[in-house]
């Protein structure tokens, strides 16, 4: 093969690599706003909600380890969205222990409201020893 068609195919082969790459080119990365960026690397947390987060409050009135029932609007079933809440509180809430049974001494009460969470605590034989928001609080065996 001769030197000018060597040269000219390499040419179009790379010439057309280099069009290819500028023509359908992806960005580097993903834009990021600046405020988010800052909070990622200065670790003041503050772009991000660590899952199960809500129940932060709940933890003045926690053992730091043991086991607690966690009651809810209805009683835990595996095919509803109320076990991505119960497994979010337990992931946050741990060593703690959450029981879905209403068997222990005290219990995490996670209701949508406040009359829900009244007829929870009678069915299952809790009273309500501090109220964290409507529906929410700490419960105690009667």
């Amino acid at each position: 093969m001769p030197s000018f068609l060597k040269k000219t195919l390499g040419f179009a082969f790379y010439g057309y690599a280099v069009f290819q790459i500028l023509a359908f080119r992806v960005p580097a990365g993903v834009p990021v706003h600046p405020a988010l960026m800052n909070s990622l690397f200065t670790g003041s947390g503050q772009a991000h909600i660590r899952p199960g987060a809500e129940f932060e409050a709940f933890r003045k009135y926690l053992p730091r380890r043991g086991t607690v029932s966690f009651l809810m609007d209805e009683p835990l079933d595996s095919q509803k969205l109320s076990t991505e809440t119960w497994l979010s509180a337990q992931a946050f809430l741990a060593p703690l222990v959450l029981n879905p049974e209403p068997g222990e001494d005290a219990a995490i009460l996670y209701c949508t409201s406040h009359a829900i969470a009244d007829a929870r605590m009678a069915q299952s034989g809790y009273r309500l020893a501090a109220v964290i928001a409507d529906g929410k609080g700490m419960a105690v065996k009667k």
